[in-house]
C-alpha cells in the first residue's frame, strides 16, 4: 500500500509548487531533515525489521524526493523562479 502512496508525491510538489507553498530552493535546503524522517518513516512502515525491506522503501522515496525538487522547479510560477516573488510585472 505504501509504495503505491508514495508514487504521488512529484503530483504533491507539483500542486504545492504551484500554489507557491513549496520551492525547489526550499526542498535543497531541507534535504539533510528530508533523508532522516525518509529513514524513520521507512523503519515505521515496513512489515518487517530487516534492513533491506527498509533500504527497499527508503530508498525509492529518496529518488521520488530528489525528482520533486525537479518537478518544484518546473511547476512554480515563472515571477517566482526569476526571483519576483511579489512584483506583478
Amino acid at each position: 500500500y505504501i509504495f503505491g502512496v508514495m508514487f504521488e508525491l512529484p503530483l504533491l510538489a507539483f500542486v504545492l509548487a504551484r500554489f507557491r507553498l513549496i520551492t525547489d530552493t526550499w526542498l535543497r535546503n531541507n534535504l539533510r531533515y528530508a533523508v532522516l524522517v525518509i529513514f524513520i518513516l521507512a523503519a515505521v512502515l515496513t512489515p518487517t525489521p530487516d534492513a533491506l525491506t527498509q533500504l527497499l522503501l527508503a530508498g525509492p522515496l529518496l529518488v521520488l524526493y530528489l525528482l520533486c525538487i525537479c518537478v518544484a522547479k518546473w511547476a512554480q510560477p515563472t515571477s517566482v523562479r526569476e526571483g519576483r516573488e511579489g512584483d506583478p510585472h
